[in-house]
């Protein structure tokens, strides 16, 4: 992910957890991210950009399993007090409004980043 963000050059990159900043930082640091990283520990942005909690069946798919059981091979992953039903998404925000979301039915059903990127980047030519 900070690979990505490093990549998106001209286009600002946030991130935005729902853990408190504290429980962040290990996070931060375990992704080398070097972008903003915000705390929404209320969730109002999440709530906003329809960020909603998954049911336990989304949340430990097989699919979700397998990522997990693969990324546990690679070492420890830092986490805080992690509420694993809330989802996350991506979106494209232009003067204060979301123009483009991606909420992944699962924690693994991510959007590729280019394409976040990519869809940024148009949004910012069009103007």
């Amino acid at each position: 992910m900070a690979t990505e963000a490093s990549a998106a050059g001209d286009v600002p990159v946030v991130a935005v957890g729902f853990e408190a900043p504290g429980d962040l930082a290990p996070l931060v640091d375990h992704l080398g991210w070097t972008a903003p990283f915000l705390a929404d520990p209320a969730r109002r942005l999440h709530a906003r950009l329809g960020m909603g909690r998954a049911p336990w069946w989304r949340v430990w798919s097989p699919r979700t399993l397998a990522f997990y059981r693969r990324a546990a091979r690679t070492g420890p992953v830092p986490v805080g007090r992690v509420d694993v039903h809330q989802m996350g998404g991506d979106a494209v925000v232009v003067d204060g409004v979301a123009v483009r979301r991606w909420l992944p039915r699962t924690p693994v059903d991510r959007v590729n980043p280019a394409v976040v990127v990519a869809a940024a980047r148009a949004q910012t030519e069009s103007m």
